[in-house]
């Protein structure tokens, strides 16, 4: 698709005042799809959020892609030697690169593009991660259809240009307070998998967890996103050299706007098959303060005085366990009470821990 210069910045900047504007994850993803199709081809695209700790996805956005697929590009991702991995442009100078720049304008060379992309009859991709502050929130992939020519350098920079601004719109969607009827309050749930990843058991919780956690054009019988990237990242770590000590987890933020967290280990006694049990629970304060306080922008000094703010320690006790004076303690504060919108430290304990933990999420944005 071919547009005049004037056109495509027009179409650039009503894009990138959509991303300021706040709403959820998904709307955001699906909307900026729509929009970049209006000035480049796009003939199917991906997109996920992620916990910007962990870069685990915790929903997807699937555009002419069938939705079996997504467990294939989570495996590439995790398991297999690859171009453009997700989690290698999380840190790469420029965040996007293309399948054809990669593998030299030889797309065999990319086992994803053999195993899953030349069967769906695709050719170029152009994955971007989404940055803003230094923090990565989401990632995007753009296909081709299988021709010869895939996409531009100008169609990179395109895409490069409006990135940060899409993972500023992500960085916000956190704070965005969108809830839907949702089922009684519950607690912890146990799901249970098979090594193929099919659903073995679940505790009632669990059930209750899975329709949280269903993202909105997820088919019926399948795992949501964030299940299967925590089981993705297991598997990655299983083949490790050095002993799985940590378990991969994931926080996201569900359907109802409740916050929970994911973790996977692996079972024993259930027979000669190996299970896996994902544990699904609310997410406690320690879990959800950390990703809060990123969404609001704060840098990482300001996040670690934050961080013993929360905890209710003094400005004295801060200054000595940072190694820092305590006039430069305040410094910090004023700054984190303007980038949050609070005046003392009781109104950012009250807007971390009790708006954004609470069970019944608030409306609205603070940024």
């Amino acid at each position: 698709m071919t547009m005049a210069r004037a056109g495509i910045d027009r179409a650039v900047s009503d894009l990138v005042a959509r991303c300021h504007v706040g709403v959820d994850a998904n709307s955001l993803i699906s909307d900026v799809v729509a929009r970049l199709r209006r000035v480049l081809t796009v003939d199917a695209a991906f997109g996920a959020p992620v916990d910007p700790a962990t870069l685990l996805f915790t929903g997807a956005v699937l555009w002419q892609i069938p939705p079996e697929a997504a467990s294939q590009f989570l495996s590439n991702e995790y398991l297999e030697d690859d171009v453009n991995k997700f989690r290698s442009l999380a840190s790469e100078r420029s965040p996007a690169a293309t399948l054809d720049g990669a593998t030299g304008n030889h797309r065999p060379g990319s086992a994803r593009y053999r195993e899953i992309m030349a069967p769906m009859g695709l050719g170029d991709e152009l994955r971007v991660a989404l940055r803003s502050g230094g923090v990565c929130w989401g990632f995007l992939c753009l296909h081709r259809e299988e021709a010869t020519a895939g996409f531009t350098e100008a169609e990179t920079r395109l895409v490069t240009r409006v990135a940060p601004h899409v993972g500023e719109g992500l960085r916000r969607a956190l704070l965005v307070g969108e809830a839907i009827a949702s089922p009684e309050s519950h607690g912890p749930g146990i799901l249970v998998l098979d090594a193929d990843g099919s659903l073995v058991a679940t505790t009632p919780a669990g059930d209750r967890w899975l329709w949280e956690l269903a993202g909105p054009d997820q088919p019926v019988g399948s795992l949501p996103v964030a299940v299967e990237a925590v089981l993705a990242r297991l598997k990655a770590l299983r083949g490790a050299a050095e002993p799985l000590e940590v378990q991969p987890r994931v926080r996201v933020r569900t359907r109802s706007g409740r916050w929970a967290v994911l973790h996977a280990s692996e079972m024993a006694g259930l027979g000669a098959r190996r299970h896996t049990a994902v544990v699904v629970e609310p997410a406690a304060p320690t879990e959800l303060a950390p990703i809060i306080l990123l969404a609001y922008g704060l840098t990482p000094r300001e996040a670690e005085v934050a961080r013993l703010v929360l905890q209710g320690k003094p400005t004295k006790v801060i200054s000595w366990e940072l190694r820092i004076s305590q006039h430069t303690v305040e410094d910090h504060l004023k700054a984190i009470f303007n980038k949050v919108g609070v005046g003392s430290r009781g109104e950012l304990t009250a807007r971390v821990l009790s708006e954004h933990y609470s069970r019944e999420p608030k409306a609205g944005m603070h940024d």
